[in-house]
């Protein structure tokens, strides 16, 4: 009744021109502090949203606007009001389908990390360049898991990385990822990270199948026994 298009909002932003937006399961909201203004796909019209269910969104260091769909990834173009489709696959890559996009963050110079249900991707928008990171049986050092739920960079360039499984973490300048289980004793459910926020003090605030925790990250390598607290579990 007062005009959010479906009551399941799934990502929040406030932008630097003050209009907050909401991604929920049926469009995109945008909301000017009086009327909410919702975008959807139109099947005829490649400049629409790519899907109507968003899951993420981002705003970048140059106020670009990114957000995250079932039907990938897609910028909003203020001037025109429309949006631009951006692949996320190589050409002839599983088809160059594009996967659910789930979670955008900055890498911290310029580029994007992008979550998906396919795997890791790294976007620089100035060159269009893109590597996939994935989940390798063979490989250590790889995903735990290629079903990306949740992103989080860290004050030392690290970037944390929630799945089903637990949190890999990929520190500034590796090449590998460590893996870290929120619950060493196997609760599948403590171990599957929905949500992930970085917040002051070196803090991770992870949320989970089974409540909220936070973790303080140690010097260097983040060691998550240290100082780590639970709330709602």
């Amino acid at each position: 009744e007062e005009g959010l298009s479906q009551e399941s909002v799934l990502a929040i932003l406030q932008d630097r021109a003050g209009f907050m937006w909401f991604g929920t399961q049926a469009g995109l909201n945008r909301f000017d502090g009086y009327r909410n203004q919702v975008f959807r796909n139109d099947p005829n019209d490649p400049s629409s949203l790519a899907d109507n269910y968003v899951q993420a969104a981002y705003e970048d260091g140059q106020g670009r606007l990114w957000f995250g769909t079932r039907g990938g990834l897609v910028r909003f173009d203020p001037a025109t009001r429309a949006f631009v489709r951006q692949a996320l696959l190589a050409g002839g890559e599983r088809n160059a389908r594009n996967s659910a996009v789930t979670a955008i963050v900055g890498d911290g110079a310029g580029g994007l990390w992008v979550g998906t249900s396919e795997g890791l991707v790294h976007f620089d928008p100035a060159t269009g360049r893109l590597r996939t990171l994935r989940h390798d049986g063979q490989e250590r050092g790889s995903l735990r898991d290629d079903r990306v739920t949740a992103l989080a960079l860290d004050p030392r360039g690290g970037l944390w990385v929630g799945t089903g499984v637990g949190l890999d973490v990929l520190p500034a300048g590796a090449a590998r990822f460590d893996h870290f289980d929120v619950d060493p004793a196997g609760d599948s459910k403590r171990n599957a990270v929905t949500a992930l926020s970085m917040g002051p003090r070196d803090t991770l605030w992870i949320g989970t199948g089974a409540g909220l925790e936070a973790w303080r990250l140690g010097a260097g390598l983040p060691q998550h026994r240290r100082g780590l607290f639970e709330l709602n579990r």
